[in-house]
């Protein structure tokens, strides 16, 4: 069968028109979670303090089966992350 999968990269999306052919759900599943990963091995926040980014899938109707997310976020443990974003050379 057919998935597609839709990409969600900080401010950008990339709709999949072209998809994939998987032999089942849980396939698909793997091939959102592991394009995640890989997603969030090469891409870290530089430019700010948090970044979203997640793989939505839909089956061969086009209609939404489920979304993988991954949210990354920095927390100062004194709760005041702006100075110590600047000292990291990030925006906040």
């Amino acid at each position: 069968m057919r998935y597609f999968l839709d990409i969600s990269d900080g401010p950008r999306f990339f709709r999949d028109d072209t998809g994939q052919d998987h032999p089942s759900v849980s396939s698909a599943f793997r091939e959102a979670t592991t394009a995640l990963a890989e997603m969030a091995r090469d891409i870290l926040p530089d430019d700010g303090t948090s970044y979203d980014m997640s793989v939505a899938v839909r089956d061969h109707h086009g209609s939404p089966l489920f979304t993988v997310s991954l949210s990354f976020r920095l927390q100062v443990a004194n709760g005041d992350d702006t100075e110590f974003a600047a000292d990291l050379g990030l925006r906040r």
